[in-house]
């Protein structure tokens, strides 16, 4: 008998095209996945990858394995949708993966939005959907291995088997609780009042640091959090000024819980990404609902 979880091993590593994504995808660390490589090419006597750089090719061996090993696992992933999926018998079924720096009630939102559309356009039932988070590079690998039929990330993949439908671009304003009684010019330049600012591995720090720098201003960090729902309420509670994208707040600048600058700062990008589907599978026409209703609250 084979070791199928070797395999299995191997073949994500094969997919993903090395060890690190694909031990973030088997929730293992690299090097027990590494380990595990080794053993399955002493079992069978063969050598299966060789280093390149950083990356691994397979071998001649190694891609003739890999052709087969796909036909296997994509097999029983198509079984296994299936059989999770005949609850839900008749229906739509769509995943989507939502990087964490993006604020969920907006993402949601459009969700809604889409929802109310396919419904009016389809007589196939409410569609099932199934909303997660993870960081980019999981939500790239869960995208590539089938688990996702779609992401929204704030950097665009760029895997071959991956396609980028739309390209948003949010307006990013200052924003601040109206408890400041100023402009935000004036608190822009007011050193007393600190920064309500997004962590350092998110792409918002980094387009806010250059922000500030072209500027020429030096605040401090009153606040600083990887979660823009958190970055806003410190915002709301006059903690600092915050820069976020204009349609993340649109519920709290309706009910005048902050004020923002007049014109926009900075363009914010979102990417939506899938892999190839064809236009007679009902997970296309979601998809093709979901690109509008996006690139139309972002309008």
């Amino acid at each position: 008998m084979r070791n199928y979880n070797h395999l299995y091993y191997f073949y994500v590593v094969a997919k993903l095209g090395g060890v690190t994504l694909a031990a973030r995808q088997l929730n293992t660390s690299q090097s027990s996945l590494s380990t595990q490589l080794k053993t399955l090419e002493a079992h069978l006597d063969l050598t299966l990858f060789t280093r390149e750089g950083r990356g691994l090719t397979l071998t001649t061996d190694g891609q003739a394995i890999f052709k087969i090993c796909r036909k296997m696992f994509e097999t029983a992933t198509e079984l296994d949708h299936y059989l999770s999926g005949r609850e839900h018998l008749g229906h739509t079924t769509f995943s989507i993966g939502v990087s964490p720096d993006i604020e969920r009630p907006f993402v949601t939102d459009i969700v809604s939005r889409t929802i109310s559309q396919f419904l009016k356009d389809n007589d196939t039932g409410r569609p099932v959907i199934t909303q997660v988070s993870f960081p980019f590079e999981k939500l790239v690998a869960r995208l590539e291995m089938g688990d996702l039929d779609a992401i929204i990330t704030s950097q665009p993949p760029h895997q071959p088997s991956i396609k980028t439908l739309s390209e948003i671009r949010l307006p990013v304003k200052g924003v601040m609780s109206p408890k400041l009684h100023r402009s935000f010019k004036t608190v822009l330049n007011d050193d007393r009042v600190g920064l309500v600012i997004a962590a350092q591995d998110l792409r918002l720090r980094w387009e806010t640091d250059e922000f500030l720098v072209r500027k020429k201003v030096r605040k401090h960090i009153a606040f600083e959090s990887n979660v823009m729902g958190a970055l806003l309420r410190g915002a709301v509670d006059g903690m600092g000024l915050a820069f976020l994208p204009e349609a993340y707040i649109a519920r709290e600048k309706e009910r005048g819980a902050v004020i923002v600058s007049r014109e926009p700062l900075w363009n914010h990008r979102l990417f939506l990404s899938a892999r190839s589907l064809s236009a007679q599978e009902p997970q296309y026409h979601f998809l093709m609902a979901l690109v509008h209703h996006l690139e139309e609250a972002t309008n």
